[in-house]
């Protein structure tokens, strides 16, 4: 719980400050220190989900770590995709390593780990450390019934054309091993509406992030 709160305040004093998207950190010394990373790994994100109504908080924990590993597989197959098409210069360790390595040092149970050690543990070059604040402006059944709506107004209605249903903040770091220190950042706010999934979230946030990201090859088009 500790870990989670002091997550999300990290993430919130991120999306105030930047009032919608920034990207940070962009110099030749990052990037030279970059350039030396051969395999990364991508910690599970730390989600919050707020506006839940008539819902435990039980319920709520479970749904937060379920939507952690739909984010990190997401992320995951994004980032893979990229390296397969050449397009993106480091390896990405596999999940079940990462999630496996990290439960076993404790970092799940309430004994979170510096970027530092999860870097030395996972044996990798740099983490990349991602927090998702998801609220929903709406229950499912109003999303069902903006969901009929849309289907009357025909087919090919816009996506979104309801409004929002969920509203996400995104906040996504990457730490390298050898200095202990964040070399990028990237945050950024997003609507979903009746259609999002966490994989469409995702690859919305990652085809902008990409643009700048210090991992994708600068001389080819971003996803």
């Amino acid at each position: 719980m500790k870990k989670q709160l002091l997550s999300l305040a990290v993430l919130v004093s991120a999306v105030l400050c930047i009032g919608g998207c920034t990207k940070k950190i962009q110099n030749t010394e990052v990037y030279a220190q970059v350039a030396k990373h051969q395999v990364i790994a991508i910690v599970p994100p730390e989600v919050a989900i707020n506006g839940m109504k008539k819902v435990s908080n039980g319920s709520i924990s479970e749904l937060q770590r379920k939507e952690s590993l739909n984010f990190q597989q997401r992320m995951y197959s994004w980032m893979l995709k990229g390296k397969i098409e050449k397009r993106i210069f480091v390896s990405i360790q596999k999940l079940q390593d990462t999630n496996d390595r990290l439960a076993a040092a404790g970092h799940f149970d309430d004994q979170p780990l510096t970027p530092a050690q999860m870097c030395d543990i996972l044996g990798v070059d740099a983490i990349l450390v991602s927090n998702y604040l998801v609220k929903k402006v709406m229950s499912d059944a109003e999303a069902k019934t903006l969901g009929l709506a849309v289907w009357r107004a025909g087919v090919g209605a816009p996506r979104g054309m309801g409004g929002p249903t969920n509203k996400t903040a995104v906040s996504l770091q990457i730490f390298d091993k050898e200095t202990g220190r964040m070399v990028w950042d990237y945050s950024n706010r997003l609507n979903g509406d009746i259609k999002s999934t966490p994989a469409t979230l995702v690859d919305d946030m990652m085809r902008m992030a990409s643009q700048n990201s210090p991992y994708y090859y600068k001389k080819t088009k971003s996803i």
